[in-house]
C-alpha cells in the first residue's frame, strides 16, 4: 500500500512539475533522491506493481516471458504475439516508462529543448554523463524486475524512440535479450535515399539484439544507414497480417461490393517537409498540400451523401 501510494504521490509531482517554483523544486528533490540505490527496492516494487499482462494471465512460469514498451504503438502485433502457447507479455505503461528516465533526463531537459537531437547525438559532456547514468542505473532495475517478475527478453516497435534508447542499451549489458519489432516498413523506394539521409542525421542507432523487419526493402534501407550491424536485422514479415491470413483461409471474408476506400494524407507528404513545427498539418496556406487536402476529402464526403448504401 504504501508504495502505491507513494508512486500516486510521484505521477502527482510529475504532473505538476512544471507548474510553480514549489511544484518544480519538489520535483527536482525527488529525482535525487530517486537516483540514491538505496532507492532501487522501492522503484523496482513500484514499477512490478504497475506491470499489466496482456493476453492470457494463466500460463506456467515455464513461458517466455516478454516486457513490452509502447504497447498503445503495435497492439495488433501483441495481439498476435500473444496468442502463441509459449510466449507470456506483461507491458510496461508508457509514462511509467517515462517517469523512471526522467529521474535523468530532466537535467539536461535545457538541452534537449533548445536541440532535439543532441540527445542522441550524444556529443555534449552533460548529455553524455546523462546517459551513462541512466543505463548504469536501469541495468540495475532490469536485472531486479527480470529476477521478479521472470522476464526473459524486452520488445519494443520502433528503433528510434528517445525513450527507448537507454533501455535497449542496458537490456543486453545483464544478458536479457532487447527486441525491436519495427513498424514503419511502408517507404517506396524514391523516398530510399531521402529517408537514409534523415535517419544518419538524426543520428539513429539501435544497439538492442535483434531487428525486426517486414521486408527486404526495410533491410536493405536501414542497412545502408548503418543504423546497426546487418547481422541483428531479421526479415519475418508483417505479424498483424496474420489474423487476416487465417480468416481468408477461413473463408470469412467476402468480396466487397459497392465500397470506396480513402487512403487519407496530411498536408505534408512524400518529399515535402514542412518549414515550422506544427505538425502534419499547416496554418500557412501557401504551404503544403491544403487545396489538394481539401478537394479530396470534400470529394469523399459528397460521394457518400450521394451514394449513402
Amino acid at each position: 500500500m504504501f508504495v502505491k501510494v507513494l508512486g500516486s504521490l510521484v505521477e502527482r509531482f510529475v504532473q505538476q512539475s512544471n507548474g510553480s517554483f514549489l511544484w518544480r523544486s519538489v520535483f527536482a528533490m525527488g529525482r535525487k533522491v530517486g537516483a540514491y540505490p538505496w532507492c532501487m527496492p522501492i522503484i523496482e516494487r513500484y514499477v512490478s506493481l504497475r506491470l499489466e499482462p496482456l493476453g492470457s494471465s494463466t500460463r506456467s512460469l515455464d513461458c517466455f516471458t516478454v516486457l513490452v514498451l509502447n504497447r498503445e504503438r503495435y497492439l495488433p502485433d501483441l495481439a498476435e504475439l500473444s496468442r502463441h502457447p509459449d510466449v507470456q507479455l506483461i507491458s510496461l505503461p508508457s509514462k511509467v516508462q517515462h517517469l523512471i528516465n526522467a529521474i535523468f533526463l530532466s537535467d539536461i531537459s535545457d538541452i534537449t529543448n533548445a536541440d532535439p537531437h543532441a540527445y542522441l547525438r550524444a556529443d555534449n559532456i552533460k548529455v553524455q554523463a546523462v546517459r551513462k547514468s541512466l543505463n548504469k542505473f536501469l541495468q540495475n532495475l532490469i536485472v531486479r524486475l527480470a529476477r521478479k517478475n521472470h522476464i526473459d527478453a524486452i520488445i519494443t516497435c520502433a528503433f528510434y524512440y528517445g525513450q527507448d534508447r537507454e533501455w535497449e542499451s542496458a537490456a543486453p549489458k545483464v544478458n536479457i535479450p532487447f527486441f525491436c519489432l519495427h513498424k514503419e516498413n511502408m517507404k517506396d523506394v524514391p523516398v530510399h535515399q531521402s529517408t537514409i539521409t534523415r535517419y544518419r542525421a538524426h543520428h539513429f542507432k539501435f544497439t538492442g539484439t535483434r531487428l525486426f523487419v517486414y521486408n527486404n526493402h526495410e533491410a536493405s534501407l536501414i542497412k545502408q544507414a548503418e543504423v546497426c550491424d546487418p547481422s541483428r536485422i531479421v526479415v519475418v514479415g508483417a505479424l498483424r497480417l496474420d489474423s487476416q491470413f487465417r480468416d481468408m483461409q477461413k473463408g470469412l471474408y467476402q468480396n466487397p461490393e459497392r465500397q470506396v476506400v480513402l487512403f487519407s494524407f496530411h498536408h505534408y507528404v512524400g518529399l515535402l517537409q514542412p518549414t515550422t513545427s506544427n505538425g502534419f498539418f499547416s496554418d500557412d496556406q501557401s504551404e503544403g498540400f491544403i487545396e489538394l487536402f481539401d478537394l479530396v476529402h470534400a470529394g469523399i464526403a459528397e460521394l457518400a451523401r450521394e451514394y449513402p448504401d
